[in-house]
């Protein structure tokens, strides 16, 4: 369904990663990296110079990994930055914990998530609470956001179906 929408793929970048992920530890050769499929429609302009198909950033580890899937903001603020500008909408189908979202917002872009996860829903709205809202780029993640408390409600919630 994706590609019947956008239907001109453009690049497939690599993300690579300073460490390998796990999976089967005696019988495959570890992953250092994903694939990043950068699909359009018509033809827009990125921003900016361009950039080469292999990004090197680190991967989300350890106390500051709240999601198993978790990609690291500066991956996704580059993504953001350079295929949009400030005010357009981001949309996140599979939200997690709001890494998108905290990117887009960091960056001065309006953002919509989705997660089917209330716990995810909730470390995602503090997230949201700590970023940077300036549009600067800044991300102000903190230790807090691993346990979250009152923060105001913003419009997420978990997904049913039926």
């Amino acid at each position: 369904m994706f590609f019947q929408l956008y239907k001109s793929k453009k690049n497939v970048c690599i993300w690579a990663k300073n460490n390998w992920t796990s999976g089967d530890l005696s019988g495959a050769y570890a992953y250092r990296y994903e694939f990043v499929i950068y699909a359009v429609k018509g033809r827009p302009k990125l921003n900016g110079y361009r950039l080469n198909d292999i990004w090197l950033f680190d991967r989300v580890a350890g106390k500051d990994q709240l999601h198993q899937n978790q990609k690291p903001v500066a991956l996704l603020s580059q993504i953001i930055d350079k295929s949009s500008k400030r005010g357009d909408l981001v949309f996140d189908p599979f939200m997690g914990t709001g890494t998108t979202l905290v990117a887009a917002e960091n960056l001065g872009r309006n953002s919509i998530g989705i997660e089917l996860s209330a716990e995810y829903c909730v470390i995602a709205r503090a997230r949201l609470a700590h970023a940077d809202h300036s549009g600067e780029g800044n991300e102000m993640m903190t230790e807090q956001t691993k346990t979250p408390v009152n923060y105001p409600q913003l419009p997420l919630a978990p997904l049913t179906l039926f």
